[in-house]
């Protein structure tokens, strides 16, 4: 196998506020060396195009454009910040590390209809983890047994302290006072039971008399 002989080209530019960046120039396969544990983006040039002509990506993004047509093209920022490449042929490539934030805006020099553009966005803070919830402790702490709960009063009345049994109140009186009125009762009818009956013997008796 013939072995690709790799020529790179390192040119360091400064980028956004004056922090400076580092674009390179590959025939083939790049090693990217430090810039692997970032993330990365391709853009294609092909057809006298870019593709995609837009990306968005995180500050600390490596964006690597590729030359896929016969004839050279640039990665050249509009304002002069940012990706700068220099002619590229087929097959080249060329590597840009974002370092700030911010809209860039790039053409090729050699044909200036084409534009494309690279959105770079602050990195997203990471979530913060929940908070573990801790049981708030009863009312009555923690080491000390709950208390049963008392029965739901029953029949609509509400709870109050134990009522005594007692004789249960009729019309005004009491069941005693009941049983005083039928004994006295009673011994009424008895009594007029008796009277009727010594009435009737003595006019039993007078009859007899007066038989006589």
């Amino acid at each position: 196998m013939r072995k690709i002989i790799v020529t790179t080209l390192a040119v360091t530019i400064l980028g956004v506020g004056g922090v400076p960046v580092l674009g390179s120039i590959s025939d083939g396969p790049m090693l990217l060396g430090t810039a692997a544990a970032q993330s990365t983006s391709n853009v294609t040039i092909q057809n006298s195009a870019y593709s995609p002509t837009s990306v968005t990506v995180e500050k600390g993004t490596t964006v690597t454009w590729t030359n896929r047509d016969s004839t050279p093209h640039t990665v050249t920022a509009d304002s002069g910040s940012g990706p700068n490449s220099g002619q590229l042929k087929n097959g080249q490539s060329y590597s840009y590390t974002f370092a700030q934030a911010g809209t860039f805006a790039y053409h090729c020099t050699l044909h200036p209809q084409m534009k494309a553009t690279a959105i770079v966005k602050e990195a997203a803070a990471p979530a913060p983890a929940p908070a573990p919830q801790t049981p708030a402790p009863s009312a009555g702490g923690a080491n000390q047994p709950q208390q049963p709960s008392a029965p739901a009063p029953t029949g609509g009345r509400g709870a109050g302290p134990p009522v005594a049994a007692g004789p249960v109140e009729t019309g005004g009186g009491s069941t005693t006072g009941l049983e005083h009125v039928t004994a006295l009762v009673a011994g009424i009818l008895s009594l007029s039971s008796a009277g009727v009956l010594a009435v009737k013997a003595r006019h039993e008796q007078a009859a007899e008399l007066a038989k006589k």
